[in-house]
């Protein structure tokens, strides 16, 4: 595994260091591949790191401060309150609540148009899922899918509400996500592109 231009290697628990060597030699272009993509997409999302800038729906949104009492967008700026200017605790903060409450806001609107069954849904803070769905049916979404473009968002909707019918990755499951989106798998691939983020704002 590769994240953030940290490389992960699990083996067996009886593997030695001579094996785990040549797994390792065996899948160096993959390795050096998901590098260059894990530093890319670290420059990539960085601004947000900084607090400069935040990514809503898939489109990047200069952070500024103004004289205004609540948070706000404006053209291709998020308002903030003066309070929270050189405040980086507090300007985080400030942006977790905003994107919770679109991420909120987004699945309402979505859910409510879909004719599955489901136990209702909440906000999560996973740090690695996008999305889950449990054996009762109850969805969870990390609240940082209001950075992601709706199409991406609409994938992990019907990606969870097929689990309400299908609690596997068969290839049931997969046809019936498929009979929504048949480009499903195009999509799930450009997810990944967005994987940084869920260790954002933390």
């Amino acid at each position: 595994m590769v994240k953030e231009g940290v490389v992960t290697v699990r083996v067996p628990l009886y593997t030695t260091d001579v094996q785990a060597l040549k797994i390792i030699e065996d899948k160096r272009a993959w390795i050096e591949r998901k590098i260059t993509q894990s530093r890319l997409s670290n420059q990539r999302f960085e601004p947000l790191k900084q607090l400069t800038h935040i990514l809503i729906f898939g489109h990047m949104y200069k952070i500024v401060f103004d004289k205004t009492k609540t948070s706000l967008l404006q053209g291709d700026r998020l308002v903030l309150p003066m309070r929270y200017d050189d405040n980086p605790s507090g300007t985080q903060r400030v942006v977790k609540k905003f994107l919770k409450g679109l991420a909120d806001e987004y699945l309402t609107a979505e859910l409510t148009n879909q004719s599955y069954s489901y136990n209702g849904y909440t906000l999560s803070n996973a740090r690695s899922k996008w999305a889950s769905c449990t054996a009762d049916n109850r969805l969870s979404f990390n609240w940082r899918i209001a950075c992601l473009p709706p199409v991406l968002i609409d994938y992990l909707i019907i990606h969870e509400l097929c689990h309400t019918v299908h609690h596997n990755h068969s290839a049931t499951y997969w046809a019936l996500v498929e009979s929504h989106l048949p480009e499903y798998k195009k999509l799930r691939k450009g997810l990944k592109e967005f994987s940084a983020l869920t260790e954002l704002y933390r």
